[in-house]
């Protein structure tokens, strides 16, 4: 295994596990050392165990990507939003400075 990520040997265990189980010579040459068509497929079953909330993990965190894109355009919406309001209420109560204070502008 060359490729150290967690996906990457995942799916080499599969595909080893998939190898095993599809060729009866492999398996009567491994189950002199005890691997097992049993064995075999505990090790299937271990497999699924891991894959299934790690597939789970993944959705979840491409959900959660999305959300924070969606969440940040909201955000830069909002900016731009308070940006126009300050320099409006900055001309509108220009006569009265302590006004925009009021609003939190405070002017430089």
């Amino acid at each position: 295994m060359t490729n150290k990520t967690f996906a990457a040997k995942l799916h080499n265990i599969e595909n080893g596990l998939l190898g095993v189980k599809n060729n009866s010579e492999i398996q009567a040459k491994l189950s002199v050392f005890g691997y097992t068509p049993e064995r075999m497929e505990q090790g299937e079953q271990a497999v699924n165990e891991v894959k299934n909330p790690y597939s789970k993990q993944l959705s979840e965190k491409g959900a959660a990507q999305q959300d924070t894109v969606e969440r940040d355009k909201a955000f830069d919406e909002i900016c731009n939003r308070y940006s126009d309001f300050r320099a409006i209420a900055r001309v509108a109560l220009y006569e009265k400075p302590q006004l925009p204070e009021a609003l939190g502008i405070v002017k430089k």
